[in-house]
Protein backbone atom coordinates (compact mmCIF):
# COMPACT_ATOMS: atom_id res chain seq x y z
CA UNK A 1 0.00 0.00 0.00
CA UNK A 2 1.39 3.35 -0.80
CA UNK A 3 -0.51 4.93 2.20
CA UNK A 4 -3.75 5.08 4.67
CA UNK A 5 -6.86 7.35 4.27
CA UNK A 6 -9.70 7.53 6.67
CA UNK A 7 -11.77 7.96 3.55
CA UNK A 8 -11.29 7.99 -0.09
CA UNK A 9 -13.81 9.66 -2.31
CA UNK A 10 -14.27 8.47 -5.44
CA UNK A 11 -15.28 11.07 -7.80
CA UNK A 12 -14.80 14.75 -8.10
CA UNK A 13 -18.32 15.63 -9.08
CA UNK A 14 -20.86 18.21 -6.90
CA UNK A 15 -21.41 15.07 -4.80
CA UNK A 16 -17.93 14.08 -4.33
CA UNK A 17 -16.04 17.17 -3.69
CA UNK A 18 -18.62 18.58 -1.30
CA UNK A 19 -18.23 15.10 0.58
CA UNK A 20 -14.37 15.53 0.61
CA UNK A 21 -14.85 18.80 1.63
CA UNK A 22 -16.82 18.42 4.64
CA UNK A 23 -14.70 15.42 5.91
CA UNK A 24 -11.41 17.61 5.46
CA UNK A 25 -12.90 20.24 7.12
CA UNK A 26 -13.52 17.95 10.08
CA UNK A 27 -10.21 16.63 10.55
CA UNK A 28 -10.08 13.67 8.57
CA UNK A 29 -7.33 12.44 6.28
CA UNK A 30 -9.66 12.50 2.92
CA UNK A 31 -8.32 11.76 -0.72
CA UNK A 32 -9.93 12.43 -3.71
CA UNK A 33 -10.23 10.66 -6.73
CA UNK A 34 -11.46 11.75 -10.15
CA UNK A 35 -10.59 9.67 -13.31
CA UNK A 36 -10.53 13.15 -15.91
CA UNK A 37 -8.13 15.38 -15.97
CA UNK A 38 -8.90 18.50 -14.43
CA UNK A 39 -11.07 20.65 -15.61
CA UNK A 40 -13.36 18.18 -17.31
CA UNK A 41 -16.26 19.14 -19.68
CA UNK A 42 -19.85 17.66 -18.21
CA UNK A 43 -22.75 17.31 -19.82
CA UNK A 44 -25.46 19.57 -17.97
CA UNK A 45 -27.33 22.22 -18.31
CA UNK A 46 -25.45 23.96 -15.44
CA UNK A 47 -28.44 26.03 -14.22
CA UNK A 48 -28.03 26.47 -10.36
CA UNK A 49 -31.00 26.99 -8.32
CA UNK A 50 -31.55 29.18 -4.82
CA UNK A 51 -31.54 25.97 -3.31
CA UNK A 52 -27.36 25.51 -4.29
CA UNK A 53 -26.16 28.78 -3.33
CA UNK A 54 -27.77 28.74 0.28
CA UNK A 55 -26.31 25.07 0.31
CA UNK A 56 -22.75 26.25 -0.32
CA UNK A 57 -20.76 27.96 2.49
CA UNK A 58 -18.52 29.90 -0.53
CA UNK A 59 -18.74 32.14 -3.25
CA UNK A 60 -18.99 30.53 -6.35
CA UNK A 61 -19.84 33.60 -8.65
CA UNK A 62 -16.25 33.44 -9.95
CA UNK A 63 -17.95 30.18 -12.55
CA UNK A 64 -21.04 32.13 -13.18
CA UNK A 65 -21.57 32.24 -17.03
CA UNK A 66 -25.17 34.29 -16.89
CA UNK A 67 -27.48 35.17 -14.04
CA UNK A 68 -31.52 34.10 -14.76
CA UNK A 69 -33.94 36.49 -13.84
CA UNK A 70 -36.33 35.06 -16.10
CA UNK A 71 -37.71 31.21 -17.06
CA UNK A 72 -39.41 30.88 -20.57
CA UNK A 73 -42.08 27.93 -20.23
CA UNK A 74 -43.17 26.68 -23.42
CA UNK A 75 -45.37 24.13 -25.37
CA UNK A 76 -43.94 24.54 -28.57
CA UNK A 77 -44.88 28.15 -29.97
CA UNK A 78 -47.14 28.68 -26.91
CA UNK A 79 -44.33 30.62 -24.45
CA UNK A 80 -44.87 31.80 -21.16
CA UNK A 81 -42.51 34.03 -19.21
CA UNK A 82 -42.18 34.15 -15.04
CA UNK A 83 -39.77 35.57 -13.05
CA UNK A 84 -37.36 33.26 -11.81
CA UNK A 85 -33.58 33.31 -9.94
CA UNK A 86 -30.98 30.99 -11.47
CA UNK A 87 -27.33 31.24 -12.31
CA UNK A 88 -25.92 29.10 -15.56
CA UNK A 89 -22.51 27.79 -15.25
CA UNK A 90 -20.33 25.67 -17.12
CA UNK A 91 -19.45 22.61 -14.90
CA UNK A 92 -15.84 22.02 -15.97
CA UNK A 93 -14.80 25.55 -14.07
CA UNK A 94 -17.65 24.50 -11.38
CA UNK A 95 -16.90 21.46 -10.54
CA UNK A 96 -12.93 22.73 -10.59
CA UNK A 97 -14.16 25.38 -8.02
CA UNK A 98 -16.00 22.51 -5.82
CA UNK A 99 -12.36 20.39 -6.56
CA UNK A 100 -10.31 22.77 -5.35
CA UNK A 101 -12.06 24.06 -2.30
CA UNK A 102 -12.13 20.28 -1.13
CA UNK A 103 -8.17 20.58 -1.62
CA UNK A 104 -7.88 23.96 0.38
CA UNK A 105 -9.74 22.40 3.33
CA UNK A 106 -7.36 19.65 3.57
CA UNK A 107 -8.15 16.59 1.23
CA UNK A 108 -5.79 15.08 -0.91
CA UNK A 109 -6.91 15.60 -4.92
CA UNK A 110 -5.75 13.59 -7.71
CA UNK A 111 -7.16 13.63 -11.22
CA UNK A 112 -6.56 11.73 -14.17
CA UNK A 113 -7.01 8.55 -12.27
CA UNK A 114 -9.72 6.28 -13.08
CA UNK A 115 -10.26 3.48 -10.62
CA UNK A 116 -9.98 0.32 -11.78
CA UNK A 117 -10.80 -2.03 -8.81
CA UNK A 118 -12.51 -1.29 -5.42
CA UNK A 119 -12.76 -4.35 -2.93
CA UNK A 120 -13.80 -4.53 1.04
CA UNK A 121 -11.61 -6.72 2.85
CA UNK A 122 -9.34 -6.99 6.15
CA UNK A 123 -11.82 -4.72 8.00
CA UNK A 124 -10.53 -2.03 5.08
CA UNK A 125 -11.51 -0.71 1.70
CA UNK A 126 -8.76 -1.36 -0.81
CA UNK A 127 -8.79 1.47 -4.49
CA UNK A 128 -6.23 0.40 -7.03
CA UNK A 129 -6.30 3.17 -9.50
CA UNK A 130 -3.67 4.63 -11.89
CA UNK A 131 -1.26 5.41 -9.05
CA UNK A 132 -1.75 2.67 -7.42
CA UNK A 133 -3.26 0.77 -4.48
CA UNK A 134 -4.80 2.96 -1.25
CA UNK A 135 -6.53 1.61 1.90
CA UNK A 136 -9.03 3.48 3.51
CA UNK A 137 -11.54 2.51 6.37
CA UNK A 138 -14.50 4.04 4.17
CA UNK A 139 -15.28 4.91 0.71
CA UNK A 140 -17.80 7.58 -0.99
CA UNK A 141 -18.92 6.42 -4.55
CA UNK A 142 -19.47 9.43 -6.31
CA UNK A 143 -18.18 8.57 -9.50
CA UNK A 144 -21.46 8.74 -11.35
CA UNK A 145 -24.41 6.45 -12.57
CA UNK A 146 -21.92 4.03 -14.22
CA UNK A 147 -19.51 4.11 -10.94
CA UNK A 148 -17.42 1.27 -10.29
CA UNK A 149 -17.96 1.72 -6.12
CA UNK A 150 -22.03 0.56 -6.97
CA UNK A 151 -21.17 -2.60 -8.63
CA UNK A 152 -17.97 -3.19 -6.09
CA UNK A 153 -20.26 -2.62 -2.76
CA UNK A 154 -22.54 -4.71 -4.74
CA UNK A 155 -25.83 -1.89 -4.86
CA UNK A 156 -28.70 -3.26 -7.55
CA UNK A 157 -29.29 -1.36 -10.66
CA UNK A 158 -30.82 1.57 -11.11
CA UNK A 159 -34.45 0.90 -11.90
CA UNK A 160 -35.52 4.29 -12.99
CA UNK A 161 -33.07 5.38 -16.30
CA UNK A 162 -33.86 8.36 -18.44
CA UNK A 163 -31.54 9.65 -21.11
CA UNK A 164 -30.30 13.10 -22.21
CA UNK A 165 -28.45 14.81 -25.20
CA UNK A 166 -26.67 18.40 -25.05
CA UNK A 167 -25.07 20.32 -27.87
CA UNK A 168 -23.39 23.31 -27.24
CA UNK A 169 -23.88 26.04 -29.64
CA UNK A 170 -22.34 29.19 -31.08
CA UNK A 171 -25.29 31.46 -31.99
CA UNK A 172 -25.57 34.91 -33.61
CA UNK A 173 -25.50 38.06 -30.86
CA UNK A 174 -29.34 38.26 -31.66
CA UNK A 175 -29.70 34.69 -30.49
CA UNK A 176 -27.39 35.19 -27.27
CA UNK A 177 -28.81 39.06 -26.57
CA UNK A 178 -32.52 36.65 -26.86
CA UNK A 179 -31.60 34.66 -23.83
CA UNK A 180 -29.81 36.35 -21.95
CA UNK A 181 -30.99 36.04 -18.27
CA UNK A 182 -33.21 33.51 -19.61
CA UNK A 183 -33.60 29.99 -19.61
CA UNK A 184 -35.72 28.27 -21.80
CA UNK A 185 -38.02 24.53 -21.33
CA UNK A 186 -40.54 23.13 -23.92
CA UNK A 187 -42.26 20.34 -22.94
CA UNK A 188 -43.73 20.03 -26.27
CA UNK A 189 -40.22 19.50 -27.98
CA UNK A 190 -40.27 15.76 -27.03
CA UNK A 191 -43.15 13.00 -25.67
CA UNK A 192 -42.08 12.02 -21.57
CA UNK A 193 -39.60 14.98 -21.43
CA UNK A 194 -38.65 18.30 -22.91
CA UNK A 195 -35.94 20.65 -24.63
CA UNK A 196 -34.05 23.64 -22.95
CA UNK A 197 -31.68 26.08 -23.71
CA UNK A 198 -29.46 27.71 -20.95
CA UNK A 199 -27.75 30.89 -21.89
CA UNK A 200 -23.63 30.68 -21.11
CA UNK A 201 -21.29 33.93 -21.43
CA UNK A 202 -20.66 33.52 -25.18
CA UNK A 203 -22.36 30.08 -26.21
CA UNK A 204 -26.30 28.33 -25.35
CA UNK A 205 -25.92 25.34 -24.11
CA UNK A 206 -29.13 23.42 -25.78
CA UNK A 207 -30.30 19.82 -24.74
CA UNK A 208 -33.40 17.69 -25.03
CA UNK A 209 -34.37 14.55 -22.60
CA UNK A 210 -36.15 11.33 -23.61
CA UNK A 211 -36.34 11.43 -19.35
CA UNK A 212 -40.13 9.87 -18.34
CA UNK A 213 -41.12 7.62 -20.97
CA UNK A 214 -42.40 3.99 -19.74
CA UNK A 215 -40.69 1.36 -22.28
CA UNK A 216 -38.47 2.38 -25.83
CA UNK A 217 -36.63 5.08 -26.00
CA UNK A 218 -37.08 8.09 -28.70
CA UNK A 219 -33.97 8.92 -30.84
CA UNK A 220 -32.57 11.78 -29.33
CA UNK A 221 -30.20 12.41 -32.28
CA UNK A 222 -33.19 13.20 -34.54
CA UNK A 223 -35.24 14.90 -31.89
CA UNK A 224 -32.65 17.23 -31.05
CA UNK A 225 -32.11 18.19 -35.01
CA UNK A 226 -36.11 18.93 -35.02
CA UNK A 227 -36.04 20.85 -31.95
CA UNK A 228 -33.37 23.16 -33.14
CA UNK A 229 -34.64 23.67 -36.79
CA UNK A 230 -38.13 24.53 -35.23
CA UNK A 231 -36.29 26.94 -32.61
CA UNK A 232 -36.26 30.24 -34.55
CA UNK A 233 -33.61 31.38 -32.07
CA UNK A 234 -31.30 28.68 -33.33
CA UNK A 235 -31.61 28.88 -37.32
CA UNK A 236 -27.99 30.52 -37.94
CA UNK A 237 -26.44 28.46 -34.54
CA UNK A 238 -23.57 26.04 -35.14
CA UNK A 239 -23.03 22.95 -32.87
CA UNK A 240 -19.56 22.66 -31.39
CA UNK A 241 -20.40 19.27 -30.05
CA UNK A 242 -22.74 17.18 -28.39
CA UNK A 243 -22.69 14.75 -25.89
CA UNK A 244 -25.20 12.00 -23.90
CA UNK A 245 -26.01 10.74 -20.81
CA UNK A 246 -27.67 8.54 -18.35
CA UNK A 247 -30.05 9.92 -15.67
CA UNK A 248 -30.94 8.08 -13.08
CA UNK A 249 -34.07 9.39 -11.45
CA UNK A 250 -35.14 9.27 -7.84
CA UNK A 251 -38.15 8.64 -5.79
CA UNK A 252 -37.95 5.11 -4.57
CA UNK A 253 -36.79 4.69 -1.19
CA UNK A 254 -33.83 2.19 -1.31
CA UNK A 255 -30.89 1.55 1.05
CA UNK A 256 -27.30 3.54 0.14
CA UNK A 257 -25.04 1.98 2.41
CA UNK A 258 -22.95 -0.66 2.95
CA UNK A 259 -20.37 -1.40 6.09
CA UNK A 260 -17.82 1.45 5.29
CA UNK A 261 -19.63 2.42 1.81
CA UNK A 262 -22.02 5.12 0.90
CA UNK A 263 -23.10 6.63 -2.55
CA UNK A 264 -23.98 10.03 -2.69
CA UNK A 265 -25.35 12.04 -6.30
CA UNK A 266 -25.93 10.21 -9.61
CA UNK A 267 -24.18 7.06 -8.12
CA UNK A 268 -26.83 7.21 -5.39
CA UNK A 269 -29.66 7.56 -8.07
CA UNK A 270 -30.95 11.32 -6.28
CA UNK A 271 -31.88 13.26 -9.34
CA UNK A 272 -35.20 15.04 -9.20
CA UNK A 273 -37.91 12.47 -11.52
CA UNK A 274 -39.79 15.72 -12.81
CA UNK A 275 -37.06 18.18 -13.49
CA UNK A 276 -34.51 15.70 -13.64
CA UNK A 277 -31.84 18.41 -11.63
CA UNK A 278 -29.00 17.15 -9.98
CA UNK A 279 -26.78 19.08 -9.02
CA UNK A 280 -28.22 20.74 -5.65
CA UNK A 281 -28.76 16.91 -4.81
CA UNK A 282 -25.53 15.74 -5.34
CA UNK A 283 -24.01 18.29 -2.92
CA UNK A 284 -26.71 17.87 -0.24
CA UNK A 285 -25.94 13.99 -0.36
CA UNK A 286 -22.22 14.80 -0.21
CA UNK A 287 -22.61 16.87 2.69
CA UNK A 288 -24.91 14.51 4.35
CA UNK A 289 -22.28 11.66 3.75
CA UNK A 290 -19.86 13.60 5.15
CA UNK A 291 -21.61 13.92 8.15
CA UNK A 292 -22.69 10.61 8.91
CA UNK A 293 -19.15 9.05 7.57
CA UNK A 294 -17.14 11.68 9.66
CA UNK A 295 -19.99 10.47 12.78
CA UNK A 296 -19.36 6.42 12.39
CA UNK A 297 -15.43 7.43 12.61
CA UNK A 298 -15.74 9.19 15.80
CA UNK A 299 -17.65 6.35 17.37
CA UNK A 300 -15.43 3.82 16.09
CA UNK A 301 -17.87 1.95 14.14
CA UNK A 302 -18.99 1.14 10.80
CA UNK A 303 -22.74 1.55 10.88
CA UNK A 304 -23.79 4.04 8.21
CA UNK A 305 -27.74 2.90 8.49
CA UNK A 306 -28.31 6.84 9.91
CA UNK A 307 -27.21 7.85 5.84
CA UNK A 308 -29.53 5.78 4.38
CA UNK A 309 -32.52 6.95 6.63
CA UNK A 310 -31.55 10.42 6.25
CA UNK A 311 -31.48 10.60 2.15
CA UNK A 312 -35.08 8.59 2.28
CA UNK A 313 -36.19 10.92 4.45
CA UNK A 314 -34.92 14.36 3.41
CA UNK A 315 -34.71 13.29 -0.46
CA UNK A 316 -36.81 10.73 -0.92
CA UNK A 317 -39.96 11.23 0.60
CA UNK A 318 -40.64 14.67 -1.28
CA UNK A 319 -39.35 12.67 -4.57
CA UNK A 320 -42.38 10.51 -4.71
CA UNK A 321 -44.38 13.36 -5.14
CA UNK A 322 -42.77 14.52 -7.70
CA UNK A 323 -42.65 11.66 -9.50
CA UNK A 324 -46.50 11.62 -8.87
CA UNK A 325 -46.89 14.80 -10.55
CA UNK A 326 -44.62 13.06 -13.39
CA UNK A 327 -47.16 10.55 -13.95
CA UNK A 328 -49.81 13.45 -14.58
CA UNK A 329 -47.70 16.13 -16.11
CA UNK A 330 -45.97 14.09 -18.87
CA UNK A 331 -49.12 12.06 -19.83
CA UNK A 332 -51.15 15.57 -21.05
CA UNK A 333 -48.11 18.05 -20.78
CA UNK A 334 -50.44 19.90 -22.88
CA UNK A 335 -52.86 20.54 -21.04
CA UNK A 336 -50.87 20.80 -18.33
CA UNK A 337 -48.82 23.37 -19.89
CA UNK A 338 -52.23 25.66 -20.44
CA UNK A 339 -53.06 25.18 -16.31
CA UNK A 340 -49.51 26.67 -15.89
CA UNK A 341 -49.78 29.63 -18.01
CA UNK A 342 -53.14 30.42 -16.95
CA UNK A 343 -52.41 30.46 -13.22
CA UNK A 344 -50.20 32.54 -11.71
CA UNK A 345 -50.63 30.78 -8.29
CA UNK A 346 -49.53 27.81 -10.00
CA UNK A 347 -46.81 29.56 -11.26
CA UNK A 348 -45.59 31.09 -8.14
CA UNK A 349 -45.91 27.30 -6.86
CA UNK A 350 -43.34 26.45 -9.09
CA UNK A 351 -41.44 28.74 -9.21
CA UNK A 352 -40.86 28.26 -5.13
CA UNK A 353 -40.57 24.22 -5.02
CA UNK A 354 -37.47 25.17 -7.53
CA UNK A 355 -35.84 27.34 -5.46
CA UNK A 356 -36.24 25.75 -2.33
CA UNK A 357 -39.25 27.73 -0.61
CA UNK A 358 -41.50 24.56 -1.24
CA UNK A 359 -41.41 20.87 -1.02
CA UNK A 360 -43.36 19.26 -3.95
CA UNK A 361 -45.96 18.06 -0.82
CA UNK A 362 -46.47 21.38 -0.43
CA UNK A 363 -46.72 22.57 -3.85
CA UNK A 364 -49.03 20.14 -4.86
CA UNK A 365 -51.61 22.13 -2.19
CA UNK A 366 -51.04 25.29 -3.30
CA UNK A 367 -51.51 24.58 -6.94
CA UNK A 368 -54.99 22.59 -6.03
CA UNK A 369 -56.02 25.39 -3.97
CA UNK A 370 -55.13 27.66 -6.96
CA UNK A 371 -57.33 25.47 -9.27
CA UNK A 372 -60.40 25.32 -7.11
CA UNK A 373 -60.46 29.63 -6.72
CA UNK A 374 -59.97 29.67 -10.40
CA UNK A 375 -62.83 27.59 -11.11
CA UNK A 376 -64.94 28.92 -7.94
CA UNK A 377 -64.83 32.52 -9.61
CA UNK A 378 -65.27 31.02 -13.46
Amino acid sequence: MNSDWDVIVVGAGPGGSSAAYGLAKAGLRVLLLEKEKIPRYKACGGGLTAKVRAALDFDFSPTIEDTIHQASVAFGPERTRIGATAWCVMRDKFDALLAARAASAGAELRDAQPVSRVSFENGSVQVESRSGAERAKFVIGADGVNGIVRRAAGFPAHQRMAAALEAEMDAPTAALDEWHGALHLDFGAIAWGYAWIFPKAEHLSVGIGDLFRIGGRADLRAALQRYVASEPSLHDAKTRFTRGHRVPLGGEFATYHVPRAVLVGDAAGLVDPFTAEGIYYAIRSGQIAAEEVGRAFARGDFDLVEYTRRINREINSDFRYAWALTQVFYRMPHLAYRIFARSAGTQSAVTDVAEGGLTYLQMLGRVAQSLVRSLVKR
